[in-house]
């Protein structure tokens, strides 16, 4: 498990008045894996982003779930 934070801030403007804009993510991720057999594991992902914005139109939230197997050699 894993959390985390960014900051991004930019030096151009949208509008005439804006003297930038500054976006805020933050994300989390949890995981866990299964050894199938010697060589070959099962894994799971459940990741989460949250970015704030000054313009709304930026501001989102993505749930992804990722399944996946891994072969080892």
């Amino acid at each position: 498990a894993d959390l985390a934070y960014r900051r991004e801030e930019t030096e151009y403007a949208h509008t005439r008045v804006s003297d930038g804009q500054h976006e805020d993510t933050i994300s989390g991720r949890l995981g866990a894996n299964y050894l199938l057999m010697r060589y070959a594991t099962i894994y799971t992902n459940l990741e989460y982003d949250k970015r704030l914005s000054d313009v709304d139109d930026y501001e989102f939230d993505c749930f992804r779930w990722i399944l996946g197997m891994r072969l080892f050699y």
